[in-house]
């Protein structure tokens, strides 16, 4: 199905649309910003987003729950994060049905949702999101 379009403003101040990045892979994370457990996954996604940082991948950390704008900036600030931070992204998550934190998109080249992960429950989730970057990557053209 395809991925809901939506544009929201990076850490940088600039905006950033899923529709402009059409023809990359984008892996989507929805971040609770006082959440521990979404601490911990950002840091496995900036190894991903490292992983990929050759390809045409764009990795994007979508801050929910934040008190405020700084908060969401401290977040990716204190642990370092490389990839695109986009602020005020509770009602984005709203859009993409998203139940818990963290939670995992990966679209493909073409804007159709390829992987969704829920929670980092499962020891396997950072394997099956590289997998779906991948398999994304190798066939973006693809109809699925």
């Amino acid at each position: 199905q395809q991925a809901p379009n939506f544009e929201l403003v990076a850490l940088d101040g600039k905006p950033v649309s899923l529709e402009s990045l059409r023809g990359s892979v984008v892996v989507v994370e929805f971040i609770a910003v006082p959440m521990g457990s979404s601490r911990k996954a950002s840091q496995e996604v900036n190894k991903l987003a490292e992983t990929f940082k050759d390809k045409p991948v764009k990795v994007l950390g979508v801050a929910a729950r934040a008190k405020d704008d700084e908060a969401a900036r401290k977040y990716f600030a204190d642990l370092g994060l490389s990839y695109t931070g986009l602020l005020k992204g509770d009602d984005v998550a709203k859009q993409f049905q998203v139940k818990g934190f963290p939670s995992f998109y990966v679209i493909d080249r073409e804007g159709k949702v390829v992987r969704f992960i829920q929670g980092t429950g499962d020891p396997t989730w950072t394997t099956r999101l590289q997998d779906a970057i991948t398999a994304a990557l190798g066939d973006g053209h693809a109809s699925k």
